[in-house]
């Protein structure tokens, strides 16, 4: 493979890195903050069981101690609650707020539009290619770390 195609992709994957802050400022949330409250609208909408921070751990791909973390944060901020298990005294639960719920919502709607407006100025052929290009990259990334 020629350099200057090894030095463009790092070039890109740079610049991704660099566009987090503008997906950031689509709405009031961090990314992180943002990614944990779907992670648990999801869990609780397709979970008839209680959810706990573990299962929200293997969800996020965080550590233990950074996801109780970030779950203190949005306790904090009034977005969820934890609470005693029913079942098991020894577990918490975590549960979205009606506040919890209404700014994922919120948040969810805001990034929606954005991206909708990202991918029209790209066009629609573009972005499917786009579309089927980063999926070969990751199936490919993908398959490599499992070697």
């Amino acid at each position: 493979m020629k350099e200057t195609v090894v030095e463009e992709f790092y070039r890109i994957l740079h610049r991704m890195h660099q566009c987090r802050p503008h997906v950031s400022r689509q709405g009031e949330l961090s990314n992180v903050e943002f990614f944990m409250l779907m992670q648990i609208s999801m869990l609780m909408d397709s979970v008839l069981k209680e959810i706990s921070l573990k299962d929200i751990n293997k969800c996020t791909d965080m550590t233990m101690s950074a996801a109780s973390k970030k779950i203190t944060i949005l306790e904090k901020k009034g977005y969820v609650i934890r609470q005693v298990s029913q079942n098991d005294k020894r577990n918490i639960n975590i549960m979205l707020t009606d506040v919890g719920r209404k700014i994922c919502e919120d948040e969810m709607a805001r990034k929606r539009e954005w991206i909708s407006r990202i991918l029209a100025k790209m066009g629609e052929d573009d972005s499917r290619q786009m579309f089927d290009l980063v999926n070969k990259l990751l199936d490919i990334i993908e398959s490599e770390d499992s070697k």
